[in-house]
C-alpha cells in the first residue's frame, strides 16, 4: 500500500459528503453528462468522417493522392493547434456553454460544406477552418467537468466522456456502412457514400450546437440545477475541494508560475509523443485495414470491433485507476499498450493477424489521464485552463505530425514510421514517470511538514494544518 494515498480534509469539508450532496450530485449529473459525452461524440465522429471517406470514394471524387489525404488530415491540427492560446483567453472570458455552443454550430456549417468539396485546395480550406472551431471543444468540457465535480469524481466524468469517442467509432462505422449501401442501392441520386456520411454527421452538430449553447451549465450555481438554500453551502465545499471557481479576469502570476514548472513541460511532451501514434490511426485505421485484403465496406464495418475493444479498454484503465488511485501509473501502461500493438504491425506478416496491433495501437487513455491528473492536482481558474490548454495543444501537435509520417514511399508495410511511433511511446512512458516522481517528491515533503506542525500542535505550539497530497 502506498503511504501517500492520505488527504486529510477539513470538517466542514468532510460534513458536505452527506445526502444532501449526494442528491446535488445527481441533478448535475442529469444535464451535465449528456451534454458533455455528446460533445465528445459529435466532436470525434466529425474529425474522423475523414476516415471512413478514404475509403468510400473522396479520392475519385477529389483528385487526392496518398500525401495529399494525409496532410488534409493534418491541416485539421493546424487550425486546432493556431486557435488554442485564442481558445485560453476566450475560455476565461465568455460563458463556456455559449462559446461552446457556437462554435459547435459552427463547425457543423463546415462539415456540411465538406459534400462541395471538389479539390484537394478546397478540402484542405474546410478542413483547417474545421480544426479551428473544434479547438474549443476538449478544454471547454474539462474545464466544465473541473469546475463542476470534486477532484476524486473528475476521473469518472473524464473518462466517460472519454468513452463516448469509442462510441463514436462503432456509430460512424454503422453510419458510414450504410452510406455505402445507400450509394450503392441509389445511385441515380448522384450523391457518393462520403458525402452522405458529412452530411449527416453535420446535421447531427448543428442540433447538439443548439442544445450546449441553450443547456450547458458553466458555473456550479446555474440555474439548471435548482439550487436550494441548504445547498450553497455544498456547493461552497466542492468549489474549495476542486481548486476552481469561474474568474473573468486573468492571473498572470498563475500564467507565469505554470511557465517555470517542470511538470508543465513533461505534461506537453508526454501528450505529444503519446498522440503521435494516434493521429496515424485516427487517419489512415480503415484504409490501413483494406490494404490487409478486406473491401471498402468490410474495412468500415472492421471499425466496429475496433471502437468496442477501444471502449473496453479504457473502462478497465478507469477502472483500475479509479481501484488503486493512480493515474499516472495506468497512463504508462496505456502508453505500453500502444507501444505492443505498433510492434505487432512490424513483426507479424501483412494479412488479417495485424487486425491485433492495429486494435492494440492506439494510445487510448494518454488524453484522458494526462487531462484527469492536471484537474486533480492543478489549483486556480487561470492555472487549470493554462495547463489544460497547453494539454490540447499537444494532443493536435501529435495527430499532425503522425500522419505526417505515413508517407506514400513506406507502404504497404510503413515499418519506419511504426518504429519511430514506438519510439515515441517509450518516451512518453519516462515523460509520464518523471511527472510521478516529481509530485510523488512534493508529498513527501508535504507528508513531513505535516508531521512537523502535528508534532509542534501536540507541545502546545500551535494547531496542525490539514494536507492535501497530489493524486499520483
Amino acid at each position: 500500500m502506498r503511504r501517500f494515498d492520505v488527504e486529510v480534509q477539513p470538517e466542514k469539508e468532510a460534513a458536505a459528503l452527506l445526502d444532501g450532496e449526494a442528491r446535488l450530485v445527481r441533478k448535475i449529473n442529469l444535464v451535465t453528462v449528456p451534454l458533455i459525452c455528446s460533445v465528445f461524440f459529435v466532436e470525434y465522429i466529425d474529425k474522423v468522417s475523414l476516415n471512413y471517406a478514404g475509403v468510400l470514394g473522396i479520392y475519385q471524387d477529389t483528385g487526392i493522392t496518398h500525401d495529399q489525404f494525409g496532410q488534409v488530415g493534418t491541416l485539421f491540427y493546424v487550425g486546432y493547434l493556431l486557435f488554442q492560446l485564442p481558445n485560453n483567453y476566450l475560455l476565461q472570458k465568455l460563458p463556456t456553454s455559449k462559446y461552446l455552443g457556437t462554435a459547435i454550430f459552427g463547425w457543423g456549417i463546415i462539415q456540411g460544406f465538406m459534400v462541395l468539396a471538389t479539390s484537394f485546395a478546397q478540402l484542405a480550406t474546410l478542413r483547417f477552418f474545421m480544426g479551428l472551431l473544434e479547438a474549443v471543444s476538449y478544454p471547454a468540457v474539462f474545464l466544465v467537468i473541473s469546475t463542476l465535480y470534486r477532484k476524486k469524481e473528475q476521473i469518472v466524468f473524464i473518462g466517460l466522456a472519454y468513452i463516448s469517442t469509442t462510441v463514436a467509432s462503432f456509430c460512424g462505422a454503422l453510419i458510414s456502412y450504410g452510406a455505402g449501401k445507400l450509394s450503392v442501392a441509389y445511385p441515380e441520386i448522384g450523391i457518393a457514400a462520403w458525402k452522405w456520411v458529412n452530411l449527416f454527421c453535420a446535421g447531427l452538430t448543428l442540433i447538439l450546437g443548439l442544445a450546449v449553447f441553450a443547456f450547458l451549465p458553466d458555473t456550479s450555481l446555474s440555474r439548471w440545477f435548482r439550487i436550494e438554500a441548504e445547498e450553497v453551502a455544498i456547493v461552497a465545499a466542492r468549489q474549495k475541494d476542486n481548486g476552481v471557481m469561474k474568474d473573468s479576469k486573468v492571473t498572470w502570476a498563475d500564467v507565469l508560475g505554470s511557465l517555470r514548472e517542470s511538470r508543465f513541460y513533461l505534461f506537453f511532451l508526454a501528450v505529444t509523443l503519446g498522440n503521435l501514434q494516434n493521429g496515424c490511426i485516427q487517419i489512415f485505421s480503415s484504409q490501413m485495414i483494406m490494404a490487409l485484403g478486406f473491401t471498402n465496406l468490410q474495412s468500415v464495418l472492421l471499425k466496429i470491433p475496433f471502437g468496442i475493444f477501444s471502449g473496453l479498454v479504457i473502462l478497465v484503465l478507469m477502472f483500475a485507476s479509479r481501484r488503486t488511485g493512480e493515474i499516472l501509473g495506468v497512463a504508462m501502461v496505456s502508453s505500453a499498450l500502444a507501444l505492443a500493438g505498433g510492434l505487432l504491425l512490424v513483426v507479424l506478416p501483412q494479412g488479417p493477424g495485424q487486425l491485433a496491433g492495429i486494435y492494440l495501437s492506439p494510445n487510448i487513455a494518454i488524453l484522458v489521464l494526462t487531462q484527469a491528473s492536471v484537474s486533480a492536482n492543478v489549483t486556480g481558474y487561470t492555472k487549470k485552463i493554462v495547463y489544460t490548454s497547453s494539454i490540447a495543444i499537444a494532443y493536435g501537435l501529435g495527430h499532425l505530425l503522425g500522419p505526417l509520417l505515413m508517407v506514400e514511399r513506406e507502404a504497404p508495410t510503413f515499418v519506419k514510421p511504426l518504429v519511430g511511433y514506438m519510439m515515441a511511446d517509450a518516451l512518453a512512458i519516462v515523460c509520464l514517470w518523471l511527472i510521478r516522481r516529481s509530485f510523488q517528491k512534493d508529498n513527501d515533503a508535504k507528508w513531513s511538514a505535516y508531521i512537523k506542525n502535528c508534532s509542534n500542535s501536540s507541545n502546545g505550539d500551535g494547531h496542525a494544518s490539514a494536507v492535501i497530497l497530489y493524486k499520483l
